[in-house]
């Protein structure tokens, strides 16, 4: 919009199916992956290439980059780099995000070639220098995605939102574990009913809070508490205290949540409270 001979950017309320990373990146990968809409896609992407090339949109992931009900994308912070490098190759926050992260890698040659009309020359040798380190993370991402697809098979799960069985096997001879075992169960549960996740595989990777105030942290200390009298550690101040910490016993129940086949794979991230899990 042309304001007193200025241009600027005007942001407006857009209805969404997913506000989330892990929502967003679910249905790109559901649009890439579909027959149907493969070709609507590539359009969409090819549009994006020049948009990023021409501003130097900065901080490019999933979520920034958001489905609308409508089937159009739309642009959320679109802030500006000195280059189009970012944007194309790692997205804002230096991760492996970018528009050529989320390019199936058949398709990578394809659209650096259509990029090589669109940049400068050196943001382009940028570009294709950084495409080998891109094509390694996308062969990643694409046999991990494999062995994640293949315990969704072989575990007979259809849907996002299908439900972890919570009559748990015998994982434990403790009790305080086996009940915390269940608690986690019921918890990856309430998430999965949730989620409005269109792609199967990310639609079952869960975030789940775990800052000491939140509902799941006080259940396990609560439960802790009730066998053992104390509630688990986050810092040791005496040595000698053999109570465990909170992070250790929430990785020994995920691992044995594992080994019974009931989640895939799991990571704690202590720092930011919260743990992710594929189920």
């Amino acid at each position: 919009m042309e304001v007193n001979g200025t241009y600027v950017a005007v942001q407006e309320r857009v209805g969404l199916f997913s506000s989330s990373y892990e929502g967003q990146k679910g249905i790109h990968l559901y649009s890439w992956n579909e027959p149907e809409l493969r070709e609507y896609t590539q359009l969409n992407y090819s549009q994006l290439l020049i948009f990023i090339s021409a501003t130097n949109f900065r901080d490019v992931k999933y979520d920034n980059l958001p489905f609308k009900r409508e089937g159009r994308i739309a642009l959320i912070d679109p802030d500006k780099g000195h280059s189009p490098s970012p944007g194309l190759t790692q997205g804002g926050a230096r991760k492996k995000n970018g528009l050529f992260n989320s390019i199936p890698a058949e398709l990578g040659e394809s659209y650096l070639e259509a990029a090589k009309a669109q940049l400068k020359s050196d943001d382009y040798r940028i570009l294709e220098a950084k495409v080998p380190d891109i094509k390694a993370n996308l062969a990643r991402k694409l046999s991990k995605r494999k062995t994640y697809l293949q315990y969704l098979s072989s575990h007979q799960i259809v849907e996002a939102n299908q439900q972890i069985n919570s009559a748990l096997p015998a994982l434990f001879k403790d009790a305080c574990r086996q009940q915390l075992a269940k608690v986690l169960v019921e918890s990856i549960n309430q998430e999965l009913e949730k989620s409005r996740n269109y792609s199967l595989p990310e639609g079952r990777v869960v975030a789940l809070s775990i800052n000491i105030h939140d509902e799941l942290a006080k259940k396990v200390h609560q439960i802790w508490e009730n066998h053992h009298g104390s509630r688990l550690l986050y810092v040791k101040i005496d040595p000698k205290d053999p109570t465990p910490f909170f992070k250790d016993v929430l990785e020994e129940v995920s691992k044995a949540l594992i080994q019974a086949g009931l989640i895939h794979r799991y990571k704690l991230r202590m720092h930011y409270h919260y743990a992710k899990i594929a189920c």
